[in-house]
């Protein structure tokens, strides 16, 4: 695999777990590595931050589903702040957003310390990356088949 392509993984496995150490770990490569990219990569830090961004959001999604889920979360209409009218979609229906101004702070923290937790288990499930011998990578779907493929591993050292 070519250093561009290692970026690349890399932003997307950030995006997904929006940790650097496993982003890494599911690559081969050391945690300096992207880190070097960072500084010294046009581009890179601001694609970081947004993978960063993107999994941040994810992770909210979840924490709110989860909440619906459990009964902590409604739905409420939007309103206008100014007017206090409903504000209307295309169709003329309420938007409707999910309310969790009721619920303790504690509680929704709770809540995304499970969810974050579930992240990093499923991302250690579809990656594993073995260390002795000859460098090799395996790639594994999320319901744990192999992917197969000739993946290329480059070191700092190259």
């Amino acid at each position: 695999m070519l250093p561009g392509a290692f970026q690349d993984e890399f932003i997307s496995q950030l995006a997904e777990t929006g940790n650097v150490s496993l982003a890494c770990k599911s690559l081969g490569i050391s945690r300096m590595t992207p880190y070097g990219w960072r500084d010294t990569r046009p581009g890179f830090a601001e694609r970081w931050d947004a993978a960063i961004e993107v999994s941040r959001d994810h992770l909210r999604q979840r924490v709110l589903e989860t909440a619906l889920i459990m009964g902590l979360a409604k739905y409420i209409p939007l309103v206008d702040p100014d007017t206090g009218d409903a504000i209307l979609n295309d169709d003329f229906e309420p938007v409707m957003v999910l309310d969790t101004s009721h619920v303790d702070t504690r509680v929704l923290t709770k809540l995304m310390d499970k969810v974050m937790r579930d992240e990093v288990r499923q991302v250690e499930q579809r990656s594993h990356v073995i260390y002795e011998g000859p460098a090799q990578i395996r790639v594994y779907s999320p319901d744990g088949e192999l992917i197969e493929g000739d993946y290329e591993v480059v070191t700092d050292d190259e």
